[in-house]
């Protein structure tokens, strides 16, 4: 109320300093209307509508080369009405606004702003992918008339979504993960907002630096009960991404990206080994009597001279990646199916912090990388989400089969 009554106090200064001016023109003179915020955000996981609580906004009239609004935070009020902190009001004689706006405000990146550019260089989602966090971002022009109540943005998701999911529909084998990564992915990015990239919502990345992101499990069995794919992240967020394009490894040029997998394959039987009661080996693997059960098993992989049910091994797949903003990608791997196996041996020099100890098996020696670890590939499929709509638009699903 204080307020109210100090702006009337002014105003009615600048009517006795301009007393040939109309209301309306009066206001113009004075400070325009003041500036709130609409937002809407499309459909996601991390940020929504109803979690999105502040943001960092810039405002640039049209013919202006200095913002009003420089990085100031909008916070969360009444109705969906977002208030800046300091008051800003439409700048005098600009029938025509540029914003920009993003959320979280407190992004890990060199954010530069200006009339020019827009660019967040040096961007990084974070190495853990149970604490990254979602990046939406906004930039829209708006005429004053249209503002009436409030500015309204449309925020964006900047960055992709990328889940993993393995099966297994084999009757006999049974298949458990202890860890999926995604490797030779760049890990930092920079954002531009672009007006030659207005069908991704003006929102333009360059990636660099290639690394890993994934996470290690207690053992997931998929086994071939699974009728539905299991989420290799159950239980965690899934990773949030720069948007690139990478070709999947070529074991030859000893480049590209790829997806490992910790893993270990079994196939049971019924009935037990005769002369075999504790053990022992043949041409499908170590074997283990279960007794109780009245069942054998064969362990399959990793290879070792006897049966060690601990023992696991690391198995990869090369992948082209072609992610793009406000997407997300499901990866569905095919374990052990009527036309593929368990993928192939990794690349020598694998990545750094992966699980380590005496029953991370390693490659046989007469293995070389690129050699099925069992008789076929792995196969998988891409589901393509429209993450970036509010809408249910379908999904684009793309069947890959990995050589």
């Amino acid at each position: 109320m204080k307020k109210d009554v100090k702006l009337l106090g002014m105003a009615a200064m600048f009517f006795m300093t301009f007393a040939s001016c109309t209301n309306d023109e009066l206001r113009e003179c004075y400070q325009g209307e003041e500036i709130s915020f609409t937002t809407r955000v499309t459909r996601a996981v991390e940020m929504k509508k109803e979690n999105l609580t502040e943001f960092k906004v810039y405002g640039l009239g049209q013919g202006s080369n200095s913002f009003f609004i420089n990085g100031q935070t909008a916070k969360k009020g009444d109705n969906n009405i977002f208030n800046l902190e300091q008051s800003a009001f439409w700048p005098t004689g600009e029938p025509t606004v540029k914003y920009w706006a993003y959320a979280p405000t407190d992004i890990t990146a060199d954010v530069s702003m200006s009339a020019g550019s827009q660019i967040f260089n040096n961007f990084i989602p974070g190495d853990n992918i149970e604490t990254q966090k979602d990046l939406v971002v906004a930039y829209t022009t708006v005429k004053m008339e249209d503002a009436a109540k409030a500015v309204p943005l449309q925020f964006h998701h900047a960055l992709s979504q990328v889940e993993i999911k393995a099966h297994c529909p084999s009757i006999d084998k049974q298949v458990y993960i202890k860890g999926a990564w995604i490797v030779n992915v760049n890990t930092i990015g920079k954002l531009q907002f672009s007006t030659a990239a207005a069908a991704m919502n003006y929102i333009e990345w360059t990636s660099g630096t290639p690394g890993k992101y994934g996470i290690s499990l207690d053992a997931t069995q998929l086994g071939s009960k699974k009728e539905s794919a299991t989420p290799l992240l159950a239980g965690k967020t899934n990773m949030l991404l720069v948007p690139q394009t990478v070709k999947g490894y070529d074991f030859e040029a000893g480049s590209g990206a790829y997806i490992l997998l910790l893993c270990r394959v079994e196939t049971h039987h019924d009935g037990q080994i005769e002369n075999d009661p504790e053990g022992g080996s043949s041409q499908s693997g170590p074997i283990y009597n279960d007794v109780p059960k009245n069942k054998h098993i064969h362990q399959l992989f990793p290879i070792t001279k006897e049966y060690n049910s601990n023992a696991y091994g690391y198995t990869c797949v090369a992948v082209d990646f072609d992610w793009k903003s406000g997407k997300k990608y499901v990866y569905n791997l095919d374990f052990c199916g009527h036309t593929s196996g368990a993928g192939v041996y990794p690349p020598e020099n694998l990545p750094e912090g992966l699980p380590e100890g005496d029953d991370i098996i390693e490659k046989p020696g007469d293995k070389d990388p690129g050699d099925p670890v069992l008789d076929n590939p792995i196969r998988f499929t891409v589901d393509v989400d429209s993450w970036s709509s509010g809408h249910d638009d379908g999904l684009e699903e793309e069947e890959v089969e990995v050589k």
